[in-house]
């Protein structure tokens, strides 16, 4: 059974998830030029699909996940608070997007390192890939 602050870390990774494809799907219909579309779907499938994998290794408990979130959301922070003064919106939405994931992404990783969360990642059981 997953810990109330797992439940929630998912829940807001899935809102996180929404949010972070309507920012594209705005940025990429404000946006004329085709090579600038593609980098907006190259840039989807670079961030939103290796975060997709690492927290579904995250909800079979696995610790390096955990870390390896921590060390993403980490860097990505500092790149974002350095670079959010020079960004340029293409709609002004976007700002608001990236803020909102920002705050979602703070409160997932809070979450993940809860008392709650810390035991439950300690926890000995069933684990379905484990090879041994």
């Amino acid at each position: 059974m997953l810990p109330k602050t797992i439940r929630y870390a998912t829940i807001l990774f899935i809102l996180s998830i929404i949010a972070a494809l309507i920012s594209a799907y705005i940025d990429y219909q404000n946006t004329p030029q085709a090579f600038a579309r593609q980098v907006i779907l190259f840039m989807v499938l670079v961030f939103v699909v290796p975060s997709a994998i690492i927290f579904a290794y995250i909800l079979r408990r696995r610790n390096w996940a955990r870390i390896t979130w921590l060390v993403i959301f980490v860097l990505g922070s500092v790149l974002m608070l350095r670079n959010h003064h020079q960004a340029h919106y293409v709609h002004m939405s976007l700002r608001y997007f990236a803020m909102l994931q920002v705050l979602l992404q703070i409160a997932i990783t809070l979450l993940l390192f809860l008392p709650p969360s810390n035991s439950w990642f300690r926890q000995t059981g069933f684990q379905p890939d484990r090879r041994e």
